[in-house]
């Protein structure tokens, strides 16, 4: 069974360029969402295996979604990447790992490195099964 990712990201482009490169792939199951409101929402009805986080979200930030996703017993167990355009921002960085996100990459990034960033943070995660919800399916 697939890994399910969400995808959080206000730009349209940026979901886009992700989707079409793990259309082909197999082991992923990709949805995408363009604000934090919606994103919750699917998050807590799809149950993702990995959730990929913008950090500027134009209704609710990224770091109070990561926040708010790490307090649900629901969803605390699923690993989550930041996604910032702010490399210099090392102070936002910290606080989003002390908040519970899993690894940060800073846009622009090759895509490449995002699904081996994306298999890493799996990897890390899978010591309860295969999936974020234990099941290993």
């Amino acid at each position: 069974m697939p890994y399910k990712v969400l995808m959080i990201d206000d730009d349209p482009s940026m979901i886009r360029l992700v989707h079409d490169f793990l259309q082909g792939e197999a082991e992923w199951e990709f949805h995408g969402s363009a604000d934090g409101g919606d994103g919750w929402e699917q998050a807590v009805t799809l149950h993702p295996d990995l959730i990929i986080l913008d950090l500027n979200l134009p209704d609710i930030g990224g770091m109070e979604l990561c926040q708010k996703l790490k307090e649900d017993h629901r969803l605390r167990s699923v690993p989550i990447i930041m996604l910032t355009g702010e490399y210099r921002e090392v102070k936002q960085r910290v606080k989003g790992l002390e908040l519970g996100a899993d690894d940060y990459i800073t846009k622009p990034f090759d895509l490449d490195i995002l699904m081996a960033r994306m298999y890493a943070v799996l990897k890390g995660h899978a010591v309860g099964g295969g999936h974020a919800d234990g099941t290993g399916n």
